[in-house]
């Protein structure tokens, strides 16, 4: 995730972001060169894995991990999914990238809502490298942004992703 936070003393707000690598999904691909349809698509991120990896000059921003954790009660909630029925791909995907839209919904903190993923996609090697995001508001999920007394979040998050896709 992305989301932008001011900390005490600061005059700009800077990025704070964190990723995760626990992500696992599946879907189905058909089509030819003149087009692709994925079908079935889900994608499930593992929230307990969250970890910070900007910096900020004086700041420990690992304590952020443990405060994002409790505000997205990843006791209760472990996991963030997107789904999607389908999604067309153009024929064009080679080492181009070509863009991509994905309406879908996105689950978190129990709350599922309809949201459109904008991505581009490429040929890399021998899978397809799909780049994109999310953006939502954290509150229409139930979650409140962090309240810590040095440092205040927008409520805006954009969500990353960089996906390859491999044939099985």
């Amino acid at each position: 995730y992305r989301v932008k936070e001011l900390s005490v003393g600061e005059t700009a707000k800077h990025d704070a972001v964190a990723q995760t690598s626990s992500v696992t999904g599946t879907l189905t691909v058909g089509g030819d060169a003149t087009g692709y349809q994925a079908n079935g698509i889900t994608v499930t991120a593992g929230l307990g894995s969250l970890h910070s990896i900007d910096q900020v000059a004086g700041r420990d921003v690992s304590q952020r991990d443990g405060i994002v954790s409790r505000q997205l009660d990843v006791q209760q909630f472990p996991n963030a999914t997107f789904t999607a029925t389908s999604a067309s791909i153009p024929g064009s995907v080679t080492s181009a990238q070509v863009d991509i839209t994905v309406p879908g919904k996105l689950t978190i903190h129990g709350v599922a809502n309809d949201v459109t993923a904008t991505a581009k996609a490429q040929v890399v090697g021998d899978k397809i490298e799909i780049a994109g995001s999310v953006a939502i508001n954290m509150t229409d999920y139930g979650v409140s942004p962090p309240q810590v007394p040095f440092t205040a979040v927008d409520p805006t998050v954009t969500i990353e992703f960089d996906l390859f896709l491999t044939k099985t």
